[in-house]
């Protein structure tokens, strides 16, 4: 069956076909600030950005350029000890003139300066260099890390004390949002939106104590291994700049969430896998519908299939004794004798039995236990499969943690759905010219790494 007669047609032809393409071919820029003054680079090569919502909490990227070895020794070497950055990307129609120009990003970040990559003065002939030489020097590669600064402060600030009565979501609002109100910045408010989803956990806590030292990123992270869990999927916690898909501005978000389970409320990923033959190179790769975005690409890299081995090598489900049910007395003394319920004496979890019958449910290595949801966390992330989605000409800006994913694609002349939940993205922004006066815009790839349970819907 050719393609374009398949049902999934209709819908990636009605992306492909739009008039306006909400991806516009942009030109990147950033501006270096150093103690000496401001850096402008030739060239930005490239910008490598990841964002992991289950192992980090904040965005990874690596911005890499060309300067002119003269500035690069004499303005930026020197002051690597407090660097700043500020990315500008702008329609490559605007490129800048005498008249105002509409950035569609601008964000100022903290920078790195990666040793291991970068160029260092060696002797006396470095030493010497002046910028009047400078246009007689072959430029250098310059590669910076760098750091939302909203994370900055937060990374500084400690939370400890005693919480008593309160359920996991006002333990987590009213911890998260009274210590923001603490911090600021030069530019205002530290985190603009708090978004925490609505816990799985929703008993009263008699008596929590925070342990000192505990940092404000890693307290949601506390709140569910050692007191006594908010969410049955992992938790995260991320803070990071996205785009209001009804706005198109950009804000400063803190997130709360599971890692493992989408959030209802989120801006829907559609994903829709065409072959490669089909596609192209194509401006419009997505379309946006309300509170819904719709991408057609191809799977990376196949599929990534982890269930099988897990379900072998870990089982299906998991005994635990509960050290809370010891307190309500689930023994019944009766003329026989005493008599037990094992529903009231431990948490057992498993999934459908597998197709071999082989359903190993082991037993936890922790004696007991209040707290399930840890283990129930640890158990959901064994009983699914990663999928890698290539999206090309993508907006990484729109991503956000915990996004409802629904993948089709076709297998043979059946169309599959799938549903997941957003746990990665990494996206490359490459320029499409060649050296330093061949600036054609650039190209922006990301790959989408979502999970696929079978016990989670």
């Amino acid at each position: 069956m050719q393609f374009r007669k398949t049902v999934i047609w209709k819908d990636i032809f009605a992306i492909l076909s739009q008039k306006v393409s909400p991806y516009k071919i942009g030109t990147w820029k950033a501006i270096v600030h150093t103690s000496k003054g401001n850096v402008e680079p030739l060239v930005i090569n490239n910008i490598d950005i990841e964002k992991d919502y289950v192992n980090k909490v904040t965005e990874t990227i690596i911005l890499t350029f060309l300067l002119d070895k003269g500035t690069y020794l004499t303005s930026l070497y020197p002051c690597l000890e407090n660097l700043e950055v500020t990315l500008y990307r702008y329609p490559h129609r605007d490129i800048p003139t005498s008249k105002i120009v509409n950035y569609d990003f601008k964000q100022k970040f903290k920078a790195i300066f990666l040793h291991e990559y970068n160029d260092r003065p060696r002797g006396t002939k470095d030493e010497m260099v002046s910028l009047a030489g400078t246009q007689l020097l072959q430029p250098v590669e310059v590669k910076l890390q760098l750091m939302n600064l909203n994370v900055e402060p937060l990374r500084l600030k400690w939370v400890t004390g005693s919480l008593l009565g309160y359920t996991q979501e006002m333990n987590l609002k009213s911890i998260i949002h009274s210590e923001l109100n603490k911090v600021s910045l030069p530019t205002g408010k530290v985190i603009e939106n708090v978004t925490i989803a609505k816990p799985d956990n929703s008993k009263p806590v008699k008596n929590l104590i925070i342990p000192s030292g505990t940092s404000l990123l890693d307290y949601p992270a506390w709140l569910q291994d050692d007191g006594m869990g908010v969410y049955n999927a992992g938790i995260g916690t991320f803070v990071t700049n996205t785009k209001n898909i009804q706005t198109n501005k950009l804000e400063s978000n803190f997130y709360v969430y599971p890692t493992h389970k989408s959030v209802s409320g989120r801006p829907t990923l559609y994903l829709y896998v065409a072959p490669v033959y089909e596609l192209g190179y194509n401006d419009k790769t997505f379309s946006i519908k309300g509170n819904t975005l719709h991408i057609v690409g191809h799977i990376h890299d196949g599929y990534i299939e982890n269930r099988q081995g897990n379900e072998l090598q870990n089982g299906v489900g998991f005994r635990l004794p509960s050290a809370t049910s010891y307190m309500s007395k689930p023994v019944n003394i009766t003329a026989a004798g005493p008599v037990a319920s094992k529903e009231n004496l431990n948490y057992k979890v498993a999934t459908t039995s597998r197709c071999d019958g082989f359903n190993l449910a082991k037993r936890s290595a922790n004696m007991t236990s209040a707290n399930p949801y840890k283990h129930y966390s640890e158990y959901v992330k064994q009983v699914g499969n990663y999928v890698n989605f290539e999206w090309q000409q993508s907006d990484f800006t729109r991503l956000l943690p915990a996004m409802p994913v629904v993948l089709y694609r076709l297998v043979g002349n059946e169309t599959i759905k799938e549903k997941g939940v957003l746990t990665q993205s990494t996206t490359i922004i490459q320029m499409k010219g060649k050296g330093i006066v061949d600036k054609s815009g650039y190209t922006e790839t990301t790959i989408l790494r979502f999970f696929v349970s079978s016990v989670l819907s």
